[in-house]
């Protein structure tokens, strides 16, 4: 019995010694000492709450969401916890950070049943909203939240976020400054007025506050750094700053970052991720990111990536893209992307990975390095010639004209980005254009609506899916003359293929701090004001085509005097 006691004793002395430690480290800011102390204390006592309860904050504040979660499953399962509603809320944002929505539905529901209604769970929920895309129920929440405390910045915030993903970026920026006047000190608060600032055409404030909360996160470990580098490095390739732009851009997997924002998908690897060096006859994996249009835009540094490292070269793409990219880059082996979507891992058969968008670090730090992009894309050679065959042979006077007016998704937010098929009616009837169909998803009726107003034909392939068969896209893309459209991913899939493209689009990172799109060449860029709609640039898209189409008069003219001296 003695030797028990002496045991008992004994752990309990090195108990107290770790908490000593942990205090410690605490006030000196040393949280790997800190979370190493309290996990020791578990490992004597997996039961300890002091450890267990200082641990599952620790990991809060340091968002370290993976680890905290499996803690604050078990920590609100203690009784003497479960009336305290902060550890559901911890728990809750870090479902949210990490995306497990439906994990955060179901929390929501316990806290319902067990609390009253508090700012909290209205904040949860607004955030759950937010997450979803619900901004009708996002905003209600959010004024919920203002009414049931009209003194805290966080119904503020969150009525500001919901109405910024609106695009109603004005009254977002009251809403976000209310808030600061509440919190001044609120980092997030701050990051969401410099995304407006930035929304706005603001930029160097927007800049300026990014940067503030950079130092301010050298004393205060409540900044979290991530979101605030990657909107950072918006604002810095806006302003062509391409250096530092790359290197904050890097952060955009952070948990830090709003699912919504983040560079995605968020997979994970054992291979390091490679930082440009040789690779010396070893593997590199190269993996898509984002949408089929910023996909697209980053795939032009493979040209760059190849000349380094000509061989040993995996590359994961769109589903649509396999055979076509296998066909432009013969000595890369192309495949699908393919992860586990649960663990977001994959049979690794390389030893290194980067994500596509790395690659514009490693190749293209200032505006200098686009100047030698080429087109990338081969689509196959006997499919142009059949297309532009058809067209030499039905219209053979006119310029052959490829319109998409719109995204296949349109909402209230999105819908100033794009047009209607109406609104190009002088184009439509100009009788020295042929208009050639881009516009993906079903259009079918507002197609036969214009044909029908304006007695004209709109030429489609029935049989052509705009949207998958990116084979028979990308050959009808080389026959025409001129693209014309708004920024969808038709606007980076006709300078990937060398077709003069004219693109119609509201301000964005993507000018690189020139007054044009200089990723690829035959680009004719055309920005819209911070406030104003895609619309508005119409007149200038008209000036543009009549220039192509006295340029293939000139060229008609020069062929049919050439033809005549001949004849002579």
């Amino acid at each position: 019995m003695r030797n028990l006691n002496k045991t008992m004793n004994l752990k309990e002395k090195k108990i107290l010694s770790f908490i000593v430690k942990a205090q410690s480290a605490e006030k000196n800011c040393q949280y790997d000492d800190l979370i190493n102390a309290l996990k020791k204390i578990q490992e004597l006592d997996p039961n300890h709450l002091w450890a267990q309860t200082k641990l599952f904050v620790t990991f809060y504040e340091l968002s370290k969401y993976e680890e905290l979660i499996p803690l604050g499953k078990k920590l609100i399962k203690i009784d003497a916890n479960t009336n305290d509603i902060k550890y559901y809320y911890y728990l809750g944002e870090a479902f949210l950070k990490t995306n497990r929505l439906a994990d955060l539905e179901s929390l929501l529901i316990s806290m319902r049943e067990r609390f009253d209604v508090t700012r909290l769970l209205l904040l949860l929920e607004s955030n759950l909203a937010l997450a979803k895309g619900d901004n009708d129920i996002a905003v209600k929440v959010a004024l919920e939240l203002i009414k049931f405390d009209p003194t805290w910045s966080g119904g503020f915030n969150n009525l500001g976020t919901a109405l910024s993903d609106m695009s109603m970026y004005e009254p977002a920026g009251v809403a976000f400054d209310t808030a600061l006047k509440l919190e001044p000190s609120n980092p997030d608060t701050a990051v969401n007025l410099a995304y407006v600032h930035a929304k706005l055409g603001r930029h160097k404030e927007a800049v300026a506050l990014y940067e503030d909360l950079l130092k301010r996160s050298l004393t205060d470990a409540k900044v979290k750094t991530g979101a605030i580098k990657f909107f950072l490095s918006f604002e810095q390739l806006q302003l062509g700053n391409l250096a530092d732009a790359w290197q904050n851009y890097e952060a955009g997997f952070s948990p830090d970052v709003r699912a919504a924002s983040r560079r995605n998908p968020a997979r994970q690897f054992k291979a390091p991720q490679w930082q440009g060096e040789p690779l010396g006859g070893r593997r590199l994996l190269v993996w898509r990111e984002q949408g089929l249009g910023d996909e697209l835009m980053f795939l032009s540094a493979m040209p760059n990536l190849l000349e380094q490292e000509p061989s040993n070269i995996i590359l994961e793409c769109d589903s649509r893209l396999v055979n076509i990219l296998q066909r432009s880059f013969p000595n890369v082996a192309v495949r699908q992307q393919n992860y586990n979507p649960s663990s977001m891992q994959s049979k690794e058969d390389y030893e290194y990975q980067v994500p596509l968008a790395t690659l514009l670090g490693l190749y293209r730090k200032d505006i200098s390095d686009f100047s030698n992009s080429k087109p990338y894309i081969v689509p196959l050679q006997k499919d142009v010639d059949e297309v532009a065959k058809y067209f030499k042979k039905s219209f053979s006077s006119k310029v052959n004209v490829g319109i998409c007016w719109r995204s296949g998704t349109l909402n209230l937010t999105r819908n100033k980005n794009y047009t209607n098929l109406s609104d190009w009616a002088e184009l439509l009837s100009n009788p020295n254009v042929n208009i050639i169909n881009l516009q993906y998803g079903d259009c079918e009726s507002e197609i036969q609506a214009a044909e029908k107003t304006l007695g004209i034909r709109i030429h489609r392939w029935p049989d052509l899916d705009l949207k998958n068969d990116f084979e028979g896209v990308f050959a009808v893309m080389k026959a025409l003359d001129v693209i014309v459209t708004v920024g969808t991913a038709v606007s980076a899939m006709g300078p990937a293929v060398g077709t003069p493209t004219i693109r119609l689009s509201p301000p964005s990172w993507s000018c690189l701090g020139t007054d044009g799109w200089p990723w690829l060449p035959n680009v004719h860029q055309y920005w819209t004001e911070p406030e104003g709609s895609v619309g508005d640039l119409i007149p200038l898209a008209l000036a543009k085509v009549n220039e192509f189409i006295e340029e293939k008069r000139s060229e008609k003219a020069i062929t049919a005097t050439t033809s005549a001296a001949g004849d002579a």
